[in-house]
């Protein structure tokens, strides 16, 4: 009896074991771990509603991140176990849905950049500490994508535009920062 509405499942990192299928079904919550398809275990990644959707793999093997489609927060497992570690506030305890979306590694692995489409914001994740280390706030209406050069610092963030997530959105700019 096991139901998972997962959006994307990774083993992720080369020290990385296990598979992760996030349940993001209308209240989920959980996080199907499997080492292999018969020893599969349910790890909560928070209170129900939560949404675990996006999994990020750390490059450097440590950690899993699910990125909430209805919490303001990324679930941290340790990779190796797939035990729950805790959850990083990313959004605003107004938003409407806690949606994060688009991530991107910094080239020294070190940082975890996520969007939260209901906050029009992007947030930087110090992976060492756990922590937020950065946010921008307003950096686009409905930051649904995010492409960063590196080489001469600027990150960009893909408006999607105005309107319901089941629509289709005018998205004609780009924000640069």
């Amino acid at each position: 009896g096991f139901q998972a509405h997962a959006s994307n499942y990774t083993v992720g990192g080369p020290n990385q074991s296990r598979y992760f299928l996030p349940n993001w079904g209308s209240n989920g919550h959980t996080i199907s771990v499997l080492p292999t398809f018969e020893e599969m275990t349910s790890v909560s990644a928070g209170p129900e509603g939560t949404k675990p959707a996006h999994m990020v793999p750390d490059p450097k093997g440590q950690f899993m991140f699910a990125i909430t489609h209805g919490g303001n927060s990324l679930a941290v497992f340790e990779a190796k176990t797939g035990q729950f570690i805790k959850q990083i506030q990313t959004g605003s305890k107004n938003s409407k849905k806690g949606q994060g979306h688009q991530y991107y590694w910094s080239p020294d692995q070190d940082y975890l950049y996520v969007t939260d489409l209901d906050d029009d914001s992007i947030v930087e994740i110090d992976v060492r500490n756990l922590i937020v280390s950065r946010s921008a706030r307003d950096v686009a209406d409905f930051p649904f994508g995010m492409v960063p050069d590196w080489k001469n610092g600027y990150m960009y963030v893909i408006g999607e535009g105005p309107g319901a997530v089941e629509i289709e959105r005018p998205g004609r700019y780009v924000t640069q920062f």
